[in-house]
């Protein structure tokens, strides 16, 4: 290395450029270890100093960039914190001290600041909506599920963040918080009986079922009707086509496979762990949280919604991302290895010490993120760009939140992003 490569902001440009690695792209891979390593040592040592420039907090943006990697940083809570990381009186190193006025300015300083305020205040008016929404559904109850709807509108607020897709942000808060009350219901509800009685109210829509299903399942069923119904408006609006059938049948196969999965749970089915991959990937409901809010995204898609649901390729990736990462995820947040677990299920099968299992699981994990990101940055002409950015998100953000459930982050960081910029 020349001498004019020294500094450390040459470092971390090629930590950073190195996470958008595609499978197979070892020199990229290599750079990554060998830059964050050299990163992590000059932060231990007080040593992120640039060579070439005197910048204003350099050491606390590469300390953020280190704890917030690609794959789990989302675009507006990044923005938000390079706000108070931009220096805009940042002095530059030659043969004499130089400022330059188009990379560092105080008129980028305002523009930036104006507009999270602006943002902030859209997403805020949204959130208030989603807090009403979610009370006069009676979710609000600690009984029924403890899910706090703001943290799912902040997750699709920070990554999706335009105002023209705001119809799209609730229509993704409202989809995941039910599916997530959903999945919880059907693992914890005691009658597998009232659950059967609550697929088949699901599958004939009346709401005339809710009189035979207890209280909480009738407010869970009632939730989804209301909620469904008025997304197929709303779809049907913007698509020009009645989407109604598609969707009802999307739900139909999901609680189908919810029951499933307490069945197997219930009778202690133990999978292989290729079984057990294939297991969570149904479970993860990526089609019935993702679809409504694509139908609102300004494309009309209803003729090509095979390229997105679970017969897409980008589906495929994503979900196969996501299985691997929960998988690991389940033993890292909680360390003891169950039989029916990934990690457990790997080291039976090939013989092998639970750290090789990790270590298996984790390179997968990377290598399925690896092949996500390209099949969302390479050109596509039947999906349309919004549709695959939203797989990509959705991706990111499931990471994030698992990173931050491990280090407990998560209310310091929403708050954050709903503070308006002074």
């Amino acid at each position: 290395m020349g001498e004019t490569h020294q500094g450390v902001s040459d470092f971390f440009s090629l930590y950073r450029f190195s996470q958008i690695a595609f499978t197979g792209e070892k020199i990229l891979k290599q750079a990554k270890s060998f830059t964050k390593q050299r990163l992590l040592n000059g932060i231990e040592d007080n040593n992120v100093h640039d060579k070439w420039a005197i910048k204003k907090a350099l050491h606390k943006e590469i300390e953020w960039a280190l704890k917030n990697p690609w794959n789990i940083s989302l675009p507006r809570l990044e923005s938000r914190q390079y706000i108070d990381y931009y220096g805009d009186n940042d002095v530059w190193i030659g043969k004499s001290l130089y400022r330059m006025n188009n990379i560092n300015n105080s008129k980028y300083l305002e523009l930036a600041k104006l507009e999270h305020n602006k943002l902030h205040a859209m997403h805020t008016r949204e959130a208030n909506s989603i807090v009403q929404w979610w009370n006069s559904c009676g979710f609000d109850d600690v009984l029924m599920t403890q899910l706090n709807p703001r943290e799912i509108h902040f997750s699709i607020s920070a990554t999706i963040y335009e105002p023209e897709f705001l119809a799209s942000r609730i229509a993704y808060t409202k989809s995941n918080c039910l599916e997530i009350i959903l999945r919880d219901v059907f693992q914890s509800h005691e009658s597998i009986d009232e659950l059967n009685l609550f697929c088949q109210a699901i599958n004939e829509w009346k709401p005339a079922f809710e009189h035979a299903l207890p209280k909480t399942l009738k407010q869970v069923f009632m939730g989804v009707y209301n909620n469904m119904n008025d997304l197929a408006i709303e779809a049907k609006n913007a698509q020009g086509k009645d989407v109604f059938p598609y969707l009802h049948n999307l739900r139909k196969q999901q609680v189908q496979e919810y029951l499933n999965a307490r069945v197997r749970k219930d009778v202690k089915q133990i999978a292989s762990f290729k079984e057990h991959v294939e297991q969570v990937k149904k479970g993860l409901a990526v089609s019935i949280r993702l679809l409504p809010s694509m139908f609102l995204m300004g494309n009309v898609i209803t003729e090509n919604v095979q390229h997105l649901d679970h017969r897409s390729i980008i589906h495929e990736q994503l979900t196969s991302y996501l299985a691997l990462l929960v998988s690991i995820s389940e033993y890292i947040i909680n360390p003891v290895t169950e039989e029916w677990m990934a990690v457990s299920l790997y080291k039976k099968e090939h013989h092998c010490t639970e750290k090789d299992a990790i270590r298996y699981i984790e390179e997968k994990t990377d290598e399925a993120f690896a092949e996500l990101t390209h099949e969302y940055l390479k050109p596509n002409k039947s999906i349309p760009h919004s549709c695959r950015r939203l797989f990509f998100e959705h991706g990111r953000i499931i990471r994030f939140y698992l990173d931050k459930v491990r280090n407990d982050h998560n209310s310091k960081t929403i708050e954050r992003l709903y503070t308006p910029v002074l």
